[in-house]
């Protein structure tokens, strides 16, 4: 599914001495990669877990499957009762825990540091051999569907699944999304074949280790964890998106006073080799928050809207390049025509050389902002290596935000508006939204409550 740095064998890769990144990689013989930091301020110990999801198998139930799957895995382990699986966690200071996204399996684990041996071998334990109690199933479906009804009865939170449904088809990793319906039909069975199957040893594998821990226990204790751990299939396909053709989506709520909407591009992979002018080009668009184009000009110039905002997510399965805001019903043809004009703006007459300063001056702070603990740091790393950046990829990357040029910038930014053909999705009475998209492209119109596998 992602490409991956062209190296083979058993390699380590020492970066003490970096500036942003301080850890060492290891890569293990059959691809499985070993990171790890130590700093000794603290007396605890975090470890990390991350395998590549497997690929989409169309299963209509699949979003809310791998979900309760890591709801399952998260009560224990094999023989003993999930309250006193708890209870021990408690008892040790002991944080382990499961999760699942579109891209990844995670497992995690923090302790103190002098706990760590038993600690490692507790985790090795819940890895080989979890629980998955029955018992815990109709609590766990019953949580997982009070959550979905509660948040797709919001329109703020059913606008980016159903754009996201829009631009890149339904059961793409990215527009997947769980729902009541979905959770509905999962079932046990299906949910721990899931769990068991979650992590794997291999190029899709990442395991991480920092804190107060020295180097060469750092590395047998990653070295222990993922030794027992099954290998892996080979690496899963990545499915293609496929866009709907209608360019506009309205899911028809009559019983809101305003309209919530989503603008829709093709997006980017995380190693895209013009990274760091589209995340420029992005911040200076709508992610700057007050300081953006689209800020100023719906919002502080018009006072359409309190917020608007443009994202450009960096994964190594490409995401889409999102506009997205809300108004009133009545206010929706000229925010979406002020939007217009201001791309169009851009792209005949670019940025200036001052935006362009405030923004790298930014994006080169938040960095180092965003790596102070040894999490932040080995996640980094992990998001990096998923991507196929090495450490000197990333760090390389962080010193160029000040060296990117206007001109690449600009040229970023032109790749990202494109021709402005923006998938459109909405939420408000679709009575009188539709007249004002009229002229945006052919217009399809769903219940508000209908099923995601059904827009």
């Amino acid at each position: 599914m992602v490409a991956r740095p062209d190296r083979t064998g058993d390699e380590t890769v020492a970066t003490m001495n970096r500036s942003l990144l301080p850890a060492t990689v290891h890569r293990q013989d059959d691809g499985t990669t070993l990171v790890w930091m130590s700093r000794r301020d603290v007396p605890v110990v975090s470890i990390s877990i991350e395998c590549m999801a497997v690929s989409q198998d169309g299963r209509r139930d699949e979003p809310a499957r791998t979900d309760l799957a890591a709801g399952l895995l998260n009560e224990g382990i094999d023989g003993t009762k999930p309250i006193e699986w708890h209870r021990r966690l408690e008892r040790d200071a002991l944080s382990i825990s499961a999760s699942s996204t579109p891209i990844y399996w995670r497992a995690e684990m923090d302790c103190m540091s002098e706990d760590l041996d038993g600690a490692r071998a507790l985790l090795s334990q819940w890895l080989a051999a979890p629980g998955l109690p029955r018992s815990e199933w109709k609590r766990l479906k019953k949580t997982a569907r009070a959550s979905a009804r509660q948040q797709w009865a919001q329109p703020a939170a059913v606008i980016d699944p159903l754009a996201s449904v829009q631009a890149m088809g339904y059961g793409y990793p990215h527009a997947h999304p769980v729902f009541e319906k979905s959770v509905a039909r999962a079932q046990y069975d299906d949910a721990c074949a899931a769990a068991r199957a979650a992590y794997r040893r291999g190029r899709q594998c990442i395991a991480t280790i920092g804190g107060d821990v020295d180097e060469p226990t750092a590395r047998r204790v990653l070295e222990e964890l993922v030794a027992p751990i099954p290998n892996g299939a080979a690496d899963p396909d990545e499915p293609a998106p496929t866009s709907s053709r209608q360019r506009i989506w309205v899911l028809d709520n009559r019983q809101v006073d305003q309209v919530f909407f989503a603008m829709t591009r093709p997006g980017v992979r995380a190693n895209d080799p013009q990274r760091i002018a589209l995340k420029l080009a992005d911040y200076m668009i709508g992610g700057g928050a007050f300081s953006s184009r689209l800020m100023m000009a719906v919002r502080s110039a018009m006072g359409h809207t309190y917020g608007i905002h443009s994202t450009l997510p960096f994964e190594p399965v490409p995401d889409v390049f999102r506009i997205q805001s809300f108004t009133k019903i009545d206010s929706l043809r000229d925010v979406l025509g002020l939007i217009d004009t201001e791309l169009q703006k851009i792209l005949d007459e670019g940025f200036r050389e001052d935006e362009l300063k405030d923004a790298q001056d930014h994006l080169h702070g938040a960095v180092p902002l965003g790596l102070i603990s040894p999490e932040d740091i080995l996640d980094t790393v992990a998001h990096g290596h998923r991507a196929g950046l090495s450490i000197e990829d990333l760090e390389q990357r962080w010193a160029s935000i000040r060296q990117t040029t206007l001109e690449e910038t600009n040229a970023a930014a032109a790749r990202l508006i494109g021709d402005r053909s923006f998938h459109v999705a909405l939420i408000g009475p679709a009575k009188e939204v539709l007249p004002q998209v009229e002229g945006r492209g052919e217009a399809l119109v769903r219940p508000f409550k209908a099923p995601p596998d059904e827009w």
